[in-house]
């Protein structure tokens, strides 16, 4: 081990300070069972930007130690007061503010990953006006299908209501999509809107809930642009063919974070497309990846930086 220590921040109950969120109980586990410190984080006072109240609970390190988050996605100016609060205790996350933002905003990276992702422009909240505008501006994708989101989210589990737009072209379906994806946003809308040209991915059959179309994408975990785990982003059968992440990795190296996710996906053509980039530290581990296994990788490189 080098001279870096390593340490995990991860969210605790709403109701109970003294419990892990049960959605990272297994996280929390693995750590337990590799000896790997974490302390718990309310993310309630992150979400009211009480950078105290957050981390009040949080045990301050002798020495300064590198501190890597494991919870909920927090927008920008959130990550920043977790930041600054958790240097008061002696704690400094792997990625910085500006370097969490790069990944978590797909309008900040896509410059990065523009020639290996799906064509897309995005207007920013407060340009969002009229529907007939919106309508206007979706025209350069020609009559081609493209899928709605905000900054970091789609609702790709209301597929047809809310996210998938058959043809660009066809305004009735944008005006009824786009409305649908506003309203049940809410609050929720980061950012301002995107449009991304839809591209036929190889299936994987259709989610038995929400019955959206599943397609072969893999999560890769980036780490000081290097790739340390790539594996099934769905937990189905239908897999063919692993990502050639290493022919990647020159693009991935350009991108502005120490501690990022890939998701990558091929096309009906065989081209592999970069479908999302996103903060590793609030992205989900694949269902076959083991959290002790990708802990262990972590830290060892970490720590011997």
């Amino acid at each position: 081990m080098g001279n870096a220590s390593v340490s995990f921040v991860l969210c605790h109950e709403e109701f109970d300070h003294r419990l892990v969120d049960s959605c990272f109980q297994e996280e929390a586990e693995a750590l337990t069972d590799l000896e790997i410190r974490y302390d718990l984080v309310d993310f309630v006072a992150l979400k009211q930007q009480d950078g105290a109240a957050a981390v009040r609970r949080v045990r301050s390190a002798a020495q300064p130690t590198i501190a890597i988050y494991r919870g909920w996605m927090l927008a920008e100016a959130e990550y920043a007061v977790l930041h600054a609060a958790l240097q008061t205790k002696n704690l400094t996350l792997l990625n910085t503010p500006a370097q969490y933002a790069h990944c978590h905003y797909l309008p900040n990276c896509y410059a990065r990953i523009e020639a290996f992702t799906p064509k897309s422009i995005w207007i920013p909240n407060h340009e969002v006006r009229e529907l007939d505008e919106i309508v206007a501006q979706v025209q350069a994708f020609g009559p081609k299908a493209a899928i709605v989101k905000d900054y970091v989210k789609s609702r790709k589990h209301e597929w047809h209501e809310a996210c998938f737009i058959p043809s660009t072209s066809d305004a009735d379906a944008v005006r009824r999509v786009v409305t649908n994806f506003i309203e049940r946003q809410g609050n929720d809308l980061q950012g301002g809107l995107i449009f991304r040209e839809f591209i036929p991915l190889l299936p994987a059959g259709t989610h038995p809930q929400s019955g959206m179309p599943l397609t072969q994408e893999w999560r890769s975990l980036v780490l000081d642009g290097q790739v340390i785990e790539t594996a099934p982003y769905w937990d189905v059968q239908f897999y063919c063919e692993s990502p050639p992440m290493q022919k990647l990795e020159a693009v991935l190296a350009n991108v502005k974070s120490r501690f990022f996710s890939c998701d990558v996906a091929q096309a009906a053509d065989g081209n592999w497309w970069i479908i999302e980039l996103g903060d590793a530290q609030v992205a989900g581990l694949p269902p076959t990846t083991k959290p002790e296994v990708f802990f262990r990788r972590v830290t060892e490189r970490v720590s011997h930086e």
